[in-house]
């Protein structure tokens, strides 16, 4: 997995995927990381968050941290 400090370094944004559906988690994520996006965050009080982290790890790279957020 990469780490932080090189993921920051890479794109010092992060975007926050507020109310993500999942059903269209994937889509949005693609997007965002070949945009250059390396750190991608999806607030637990999205619909199904953990549906829409699992779908987007199970798509990305080791070079993309995936984030929970509002824990």
């Amino acid at each position: 997995m990469m780490q932080w400090d090189k993921a920051l370094t890479d794109n010092p944004l992060i975007p926050i995927l507020r109310g993500l559906d999942p059903e269209r988690a994937i889509e949005f994520a693609e997007t965002l990381i070949d945009s250059g996006f390396r750190i991608l965050e999806v607030p637990m009080y999205s619909p199904d968050p953990l549906v829409s982290i699992e779908r987007i790890a199970s798509r990305s790279s080791d070079e993309v941290i995936i984030a929970a957020g509002t824990v």
